[in-house]
This record gives C-alpha cells, structure tokens and sequence, in this order.
C-alpha cells in the first residue's frame, strides 16, 4: 500500500513544539527544538534559486518508519517536490516500474527487501536516470564503498540535519536538470540524425540515378566490323569527371573522344556532361572540323570564370577503319599497337582546354592495318600504379587478345594495383581496332 504524508501533520504543524527532524535508527528517533517559527522554517527550507524552481522533482521516499517518512515527504513539498511514501523496498520496486520518480530516497534498512537490495535491482530494471539517495546510520568506509558500488548517488546521515535534506535535493535537482537537457539534446540529436539519414538516402538515389545516367552515355563495346571498340570506366566516387562518346557522323565516320576534366565528384561529373553534351551537338566529321570543336569547348572551359579545365583526345575514324585523325589537349599520350611493330606512344599534342584562350591544336593522321589498336585513357590508368611502362607492358600482353578482354584485363590490373581500394583519381579507357578489309 502507499502512503501519503500525513496530513493532520502539515494541518497541525503549529501545534507540534518539537520536529522529528532527526533520525538516528534503530527503534529510537531524537527531536530537536525549533527555535523559530515552524513556519518560518519551513519558508527557510523551501528557499530555493531561480534555476532550481524551474525543475519541480518527483521523489519516491522508501522508509518503514511511517513518522519520519512523513516528515521527509512534507519537508521535500516544502522544496518544489512531489513525494510519494512507501513503507518497504518491494513496494517501493513496484512503484517504480509503474511511475516515473526523478529521485529515490531509501533507507538502508527496511523489512520485505532493504534499501542496498532496492537499488540493486533498480540499477538493473530501469533504464532512464533516477538519482538515489541512501539515509544510513553508518558512516564505515566500506559501507559507503558498498553502497556507491550497488548505484547509490548520495547519502543522508543519519541524524541528520534538515539542511542535509536541502543539499541532497539541490544537488539532486542539478543532476536531474543536466540529465534532462541531455534528453532533450540526444532527442535533438536524433531527430537531426534522422533528418540527416533521410537526405543522405535521396542524396544516395540521385547520385545512382546520375551513376547510371553516366553509364548509360558510354560508347559500350562494339567487336564486329570494319571498326571495333571496347572501353571501361571507373569513378573514384559515385560518379566521376571523365567521359567517352562514339558516334557516327556526318559522311558515315565515327567520332571518338575522351575527357577528363579537373577534379572529382559532382561538381566534376556536371561539367563532364555538359562538355559531353556540347561535343555531341557539335560532332565534328572532317579533321578542321576537331580543330574548331576543340577551340569552342575551350573557350565554353573559359566563359565559366572557375579554374576548371579539361584534358581531352578527340578523334575521327573512318567507317571502313583505315584511316584515323586524332587531336590530344593536355590528355595522356594514346598508345598505337600495330599489328607489325611494338607498341608506343604517338607524342604529339598541345594544352590541355580552358587554361587560355586562343589555343590552337594540331590533329595527326595515320593509316591503320587490319588488327592495329589505338588505345586513348584518363591520367587515372597511368596514375594509379601502371606508370607508362607498365601500360605499354601490358597492351602488348594483351597483344592477342580480344579487343574487350584487353581492356578487361588492363581494368583488372589497375585494381589489383589499388588492392581491392576503389581508385583515387577516375579511370577511363576507349580502345578502337580497324578490322578486317571488306572484299571488293
């Protein structure tokens, strides 16, 4: 059952000459004078600070002495609490697991289950904070270590003094204050953190939506033929800065290039779009035409007002395969596999476009056999481990190989390179073979 303070206590109070103020345990209690008025005492132990009123305590007193539980709850209502009385620890467990109390004060020693029983048990029940107060006739060291190890916060000695009673509340009160802006600041903590997540997952979709916008503007593989092709690409992020395009043109030949524009990421990948975008409405078809188209993305590069640029090989190949043009902006050198020679590099090439304006380029021409390669690729392939050496010791291992199965092998080199870890800087390569002669 629980009890209540008792109320002719607090209706009579100026009757009463003496307050059991003092508890010493035991079966016996002392009473100690008041000097002044009882209500002026209670006036003096209600004083409390600005802050401290702010936060009005729920308090659970736990004490098989009904007169001096009685006592404790008045004097805790004198201070901003609302108590509640319980004469042994069992009700008292009950009562907590039904109600919320910021604060427990326990005695020690109670009938059914004692008070280092009841915090024990509370310790592990409950989850939300509660402050525990221990009253306690023993002052042993080893006592007051047991009871700090069972979960108790704070201790009131017996006899003890009403402002004890004061002190144990403030400092409760303090505690229960921290604790309860902690509350609301984890709750603002999750209520961001979901806010977060939510963005970070529609953030997550566009960015697979522009992932797959991307792979949806590579050229593929194509290995039939008078004029084959096959090509990779592999953003160090979710989307990247390089892009490729084969597309026919004008007069049935082919325009091939490959960019790689400064940085990484979304800022990167929009520029890549747009330049992809501008070269395929401008799609050159004779080799001027590479000159003209490599002037306006330069000056497109410049017209930003950033420090953006890009390195760039552009490209035109004849339907048949057998004649190639190639303009290179800064780009890496492509590397030429023929048939009848070592592979290499072809030099030839100027700036890389929107570092200045006015830039001119030169496009080279070549003759290609039946079976030569030309391989054009992103800094990143050179850059990520393979080094020139490497990319031309590998072209020529695949010699033999199928044009896609050389890329193939070139993509898992790199990757073995980085260990599994995705590339730092993006990876893109576009690889064309002239076929075999058509019958006249």
């Amino acid at each position: 059952m629980v009890l209540q303070p008792h109320e002719h206590l607090q209706q009579e109070k100026e009757l009463l000459p003496f307050i059991a103020s003092n508890y010493a345990g035991g079966s016996g209690f002392y009473l100690t004078r008041i000097k002044a008025s009882p209500d002026r005492l209670f006036t003096e132990i209600g004083a409390l600070t600005d802050d401290e009123e702010e936060v009005g305590l729920s308090v659970l007193v736990a004490d098989d002495d009904a007169l001096l539980g009685d006592y404790l709850c008045m004097a805790l209502e004198s201070l901003g609490c609302a108590a509640e009385l319980v004469g042994d620890g069992q009700l008292a467990l009950r009562l907590l697991r039904e109600k919320h109390f910021d604060v427990l004060i326990t005695d020690w020693m109670m009938p059914e289950m004692d008070g280092m029983e009841l915090v024990r048990r509370v310790r592990l029940d409950r989850e939300e904070y509660l402050h525990v107060i221990l009253m306690t006739a023993t002052g042993r060291d080893q006592a007051v270590r047991t009871a700090l190890e069972a979960g108790v916060d704070d201790f009131l000695h017996k006899p003890f003094q009403d402002i004890q009673i004061e002190l144990g509340i403030n400092a409760a009160r303090r505690v229960v204050q921290l604790q309860r802006r902690l509350e609301q600041h984890n709750r603002r903590l999750t209520a961001a953190h979901e806010q977060i997540r939510d963005a970070y997952r529609l953030l997550k979709e566009d960015l697979a939506a522009a992932a797959e916008m991307q792979q949806s503007l590579l050229p593929g593989n194509k290995l039939d033929g008078p004029l084959r092709q096959a090509s990779t690409f592999i953003p160090s992020l979710d989307i990247g800065g390089d892009a490729l395009g084969v597309l026919q043109v004008e007069g049935g030949r082919f325009l091939f290039f490959n960019f790689d524009v400064s940085g990484h990421g979304v800022p990167a990948a929009l520029n890549s779009f747009a330049l992809h975008s501008r070269m395929t409405r401008l799609a050159p078809s004779r080799p001027e035409d590479l000159v003209e188209a490599a002037q306006i993305l330069n000056e497109d590069l410049l017209s930003q007002g950033s420090d953006a640029y890009m390195t760039a090989a552009i490209g035109l190949a004849e339907a048949d395969g057998t004649r190639l043009w190639l303009l290179r902006a800064g780009h890496p050198m492509p590397v030429l596999v023929p048939t009848a020679s070592p592979a290499r590099f072809l030099e030839q090439g100027g700036l890389p476009l929107g570092m200045l304006p006015g830039v001119r380029h030169e496009v080279c021409e070549m003759v290609l056999d039946p079976g030569d390669r030309l391989l054009i690729y992103s800094d990143g392939v050179i850059e990520e481990g393979l080094g020139e050496a490497g990319l031309l010791e590998a072209v020529e291992d695949q010699r033999q190989s199928e044009l896609s199965v050389m890329i193939g092998a070139l993509e898992r080199r790199l990757l073995d390179l980085r260990e599994g870890r995705p590339p730092q800087d993006d990876v893109s390569m576009l690889s064309l073979e002239a076929g075999p002669r058509a019958n006249v």
